[in-house]
């Protein structure tokens, strides 16, 4: 074995050491090694060695994966930023591993760099002595930092930082938030505020521009939808039906409980099997204390829908259906937006006419065999099933 071929086999091994130390799983190890063993010889091949590696030399290397891809399949990859992603991970942590930091920093050569460096050196002295931040979240600040630096170019330089002003940071930022999402924007401009705010403070520059950097605003579960398509239930009660195993039958129970009677996820844990009269077809529904607690036919458990109509004597018949029910039997409006549901939407019944006399109700269309259940809202807003007996209360 020659003396090339052993030090790649030491850096390959070092490599797979730390991936195993790092808890990192056997797919990623697998994929991980060939790629790096594939670096190497890149960089043997332009005659350079991994000590002396440069940013440039990794994107040499990613064009060349791609052109083998390409011949190799008679294509360029479909998702080529995932693609790139996946080539790009292992050299980088490869070159971590040799140099302790990946991109290195280079000595500079002209007088702007000579100032850009000590502008970072005394912002990480400031972030780490005065505020007392992570080593981790200093190295994302100064590499933010960084990036405004060479992007302002002649600006940047000592002479003219000073009279840096608003239109400059607004010109960066629209470039660099394009394609970038909510989140990750604000997580830029709130790094941004910080360095601005240390350059001011230590006379860099003679405004405060942290103060004209604003970020957008972020709700908590804002990702999660208001509410959930009728054709989505149907699809996740259809997949879910299909796994006959002990767990299978169990989630499609609970499912079911939420798209039919909207109970809040606590709610459901809480039931037991004595919450259920088999004899008089009644679930017992357990809600906090300050909350009574509900009874809701067992017969509901199939497709329903709720049809608001008129304040008037009219009388609703309960119809034949087989369409999809776009109405949703909804719990408290203090519930979080996740845990409203869409009741199934196969919908049958059969054609009756409603004796129900209250001019403030709406007709309840029930797909099962049953009596025909009437929704009462009163002045208070609450809404509960009417019948001979008081089957369900929901609030609405």
């Amino acid at each position: 074995m020659s003396t090339q071929q052993s030090e790649h086999h030491s850096r390959i091994e070092e490599l797979r050491v730390y991936l195993r130390d790092q808890g990192y799983n056997a797919t990623v190890r697998r994929h991980y090694l060939p790629i790096a063993r594939r670096f190497l010889t890149y960089l043997d091949d332009h005659n350079r060695s991994i000590e002396n590696a440069l940013p440039a030399d990794l994107d040499g290397f990613l064009r060349r994966e791609r052109r083998v891809y390409r011949k190799r399949n008679g294509r360029a990859p479909s998702r080529i930023l995932e693609w790139r992603r996946h080539h790009a991970s292992p050299p980088r942590l490869l070159l971590r591993l040799v140099h302790g930091r990946w991109p290195r920093e280079l000595p500079p050569v002209t007088q702007r760099e000579v100032f850009h460096r000590e502008v970072l050196e005394g912002y990480d002295w400031w972030m780490g002595e005065l505020r007392g931040l992570a080593t981790v979240t200093r190295e994302e600040h100064i590499a933010r930092a960084r990036e405004l630096l060479d992007a302002l170019g002649e600006r940047s330089d000592p002479e003219l930082l000073e009279n840096l002003g608003v239109r400059d940071i607004d010109a960066y930022i629209a470039h660099r938030i394009e394609g970038l999402r909510r989140k990750s924007i604000k997580t830029l401009t709130a790094s941004l505020r910080v360095f601005l705010r240390h350059l001011h403070g230590s006379g860099r520059t003679a405004l405060d521009l942290s103060l004209s950097v604003t970020s957008p605003v972020l709700y908590a579960y804002e990702g999660i939808p208001s509410a959930l398509r009728s054709e989505d239930v149907v699809n996740v009660l259809a997949l879910t039906r299909q796994d006959r195993t002990n767990a299978g039958r169990r989630d499609y129970a609970i499912l079911m409980l939420l798209a039919t009677y909207g109970l809040r996820a606590g709610e459901i844990t809480t039931l037991r099997l004595d919450d259920i009269d088999w004899r008089k077809d009644v679930l017992h529904v357990r809600h906090p204390s300050a909350i009574p607690n509900t009874r809701c036919p067992t017969s509901v458990l199939t497709a329903c829908s709720i049809k608001f109509g008129s304040r008037s004597s009219i009388k609703h018949p309960a119809r034949r259906s087989i369409k999809p029910i776009a109405s949703s039997v909804r719990p408290s409006s203090n519930a979080p937006a996740s845990e409203l549901t869409v009741p199934p939407s196969n919908a049958a019944t059969t054609r009756r006419r409603s004796t129900h006399e209250n001019s403030s109700c709406s007709a309840l269309h029930c797909a099962c065999i049953g009596s025909l259940l009437w929704v009462v809202i009163t002045r208070s807003r609450k809404t509960s099933f009417s019948q001979s007996e008081t089957r369900c209360i929901l609030y609405r």
